[in-house]
């Protein structure tokens, strides 16, 4: 695979999930060599994880700087000031930052770095494990459009990527995406404790709960129909599925999901003005 990663070396401060995803990603795709990818985390089970696919690990962050071409910050909101002002010195002047920290604004990575910074912000999710997940991008204010494709090439080898308007957009993907996942294991595990309580076994209720939620997506991600066409197809007039719909309604489901979502922005928020919370009461 030959396209704007070719030759670039990849730094990865922060070996968690999603950093997990990405480098796996870019090492099944061809995007860029093992050899080419230099991870840091305090972890030793981190990093032995990572040495594993043929990736350098070292608990040093200055090492993985210098010499990065993208340097991708995967580390919490809590510590992102301190990592950014550690290793910014050892950055090379056309170095691309990449951070997929909740919440943290590029302006404040930009002013901590101290230095104009071609820094790019996105929000991956969880199923980049296994290549399918969703990120959304948006672009600091030294970063052009060569680096936003750049990034998104970087990116696209685990998840397909939707690019913001604005930065102030990435709370809401934060929100949606970023935490998405687990609303929808929520509804999967309510639904088979659901299931055992009216006589079904574990086994059939996971099975059952499993293969829906596979069948509904794939109806979703493959045709143009929005869910509530969909829904609607499903909803016969005086029948088993209506008699529920008219259950969740009438328990304002659809007002506790918007609240949902409202609170996971806020606390986007938070986090970009008050990571520590030292500010909150």
């Amino acid at each position: 695979m030959a396209g704007l990663l070719a030759g670039k070396t990849i730094g990865v401060i922060g070996a968690g999930n999603m950093a997990e995803a990405l480098v796996k990603g870019l090492v099944a795709a061809g995007g860029v060599r093992p050899e080419d990818i230099v991870v840091s985390d305090p972890e030793p089970r981190r990093r032995e994880l990572f040495a594993r696919m043929g990736v350098k690990a070292t608990q040093d962050n200055a090492e993985v700087a210098r010499g990065a071409d993208v340097l991708v910050l995967a580390v919490k909101p809590q510590v992102m000031e301190k990592v950014v002002k550690e290793v910014a010195g050892h950055l090379g002047e056309g170095a691309v930052i990449l951070s997929i920290a909740a919440g943290v604004p590029t302006e404040k990575i930009e002013r901590w770095a101290a230095k104009s910074f071609r820094v790019i912000r996105a929000m991956p999710n969880i199923p980049m494990l296994i290549g399918k997940g969703v990120c959304g991008l948006a672009r600091g204010r030294h970063a052009g459009a060569r680096d936003a494709a750049l990034v998104e090439e970087l990116l696209g080898c685990s998840a397909k990527v939707v690019r913001t308007d604005t930065e102030e957009q990435m709370h809401a993907v934060t929100a949606v995406s970023g935490s998405g996942p687990a609303y929808f294991f929520y509804l999967a595990e309510v639904l088979m404790d659901a299931a055992v309580g009216a006589g079904l076994s574990e086994e059939q209720a996971r099975e059952l709960v499993k293969h829906t939620a596979l069948g509904a997506a794939a109806m979703m991600a493959g045709g143009d129909e929005s869910p509530a066409e969909l829904r609607r197809k499903v909803t016969s007039p005086g029948g088993t599925t209506e008699a529920a719909m008219e259950t969740l309604e009438g328990a304002n489901y659809p007002d506790i999901i918007t609240k949902a979502i409202g609170r996971a922005i806020e606390r986007s928020r938070e986090l970009g003005e008050d990571p520590c919370g030292k500010g909150k009461r």
